[in-house]
């Protein structure tokens, strides 16, 4: 088997990783703070809230960081004469099992609620085998299903990525 490509941690691009952590923090704060009426948050909040009104372009400079970050590891492992098959599991199991993780704590949640809301315990799973396939490996566009985890079109993103 090859010799991962992977850079160790004193020649990554601690800029890029900066970047990339301060774009996913923006959509973070921003995906979390708008949801709730201004007049409800704390003042300290609220002037969060205002500095991070556009942090969903964090998503734009999350996914052009991202896009170098691959191009430059799949060099490098055009460099390590690396398989397409070790680089493709490499990426499924960076992917995968934190994705997995999050929509067991999804259901778990919606699960747990369901005493609590007006909703039906088949309302808050997948809908049928399709349902369940396009969510365990994030194939829900493909196979004309909604996702149970709604962010998870950025991973769908990624994957057709690599499959290109």
């Amino acid at each position: 088997m090859p010799v991962s490509p992977e850079l160790p941690a004193s020649h990554r691009l601690h800029a890029i990783e900066v970047t990339r952590g301060g774009a996913s923090l923006a959509v973070l704060l921003f995906h979390s703070l708008t949801s709730i009426p201004a007049e409800a948050l704390h003042p300290f909040l609220r002037h969060v809230r205002s500095v991070t009104e556009f942090g969903w372009l964090g998503v734009n400079v999350f996914f052009a960081v991202s896009g170098w970050c691959i191009a430059e590891r799949l060099a490098a492992a055009h460099r390590c004469r690396e398989s397409v098959l070790h680089f493709l599991r490499e990426r499924a199991l960076r992917i995968y099992p934190a994705y997995w993780a999050a929509l067991a704590l999804l259901l778990i949640v919606r699960l747990a609620a369901v005493p609590f809301n007006t909703t039906r315990l088949a309302d808050n799973l997948p809908v049928g085998a399709f349902g369940w396939f396009g969510d365990l490996f994030l194939l829900q566009p493909y196979v004309g299903t909604v996702p149970a985890l709604v962010v998870s079109w950025s991973l769908v993103y990624e994957l057709g990525f690599y499959a290109l």
